[in-house]
């Protein structure tokens, strides 16, 4: 092997080892952990009950009253809900059940339609940013 073909054999060796470290690294920085959901949004997560016994099933729906965004999340049995996608600022909650007719018999509980209407609902809530624990929507007939 003559002098120059070693040094052309050298130089593309190390260049493709080059490549390979930053491949990895490209990788790894990929790899970090990122925060769940927009910027814009926030987790809240609490207890929907209606007449003092939770809901056992449902819609849940936050729409922001600044933007034109909101988010959607089920309610679960024993009225539990949460959400990482709520609007930060303020929203105006709707709940629904009417889904629950033919969907999820069992969990279905009639409440009144004045809930599923964001002109009606009454239900408002100021989503700050971080985690918004324990927002309970207590619904009556």
């Amino acid at each position: 092997m003559t002098s120059r073909n070693w040094h052309q054999q050298t130089y593309w060796t190390g260049n493709a080892l080059m490549l390979a470290a930053l491949a990895i690294v490209a990788f790894i920085a990929g790899c970090s952990p990122t925060p769940t959901g927009p910027k814009d949004r926030a987790v809240v997560s609490g207890i929907v009950t209606f007449d003092g016994k939770p809901l056992p099933g449902g819609v849940l729906n936050f729409q922001s009253t600044e933007r034109p965004v909101g988010a959607t999340t089920m309610i679960k049995s024993g009225g539990a809900y949460s959400t990482d996608r709520a609007p930060l600022g303020n929203n105006v909650v709707t709940i629904e059940t009417a889904s629950l007719q033919f969907g999820n018999g069992a969990a279905f509980v009639r409440i009144p339609v004045k809930y599923s209407d964001p002109k009606s609902s009454g239900l408002v809530i100021d989503v700050n940013s971080g985690a918004n624990e324990s927002v309970n929507f207590e619904l009556m007939k």
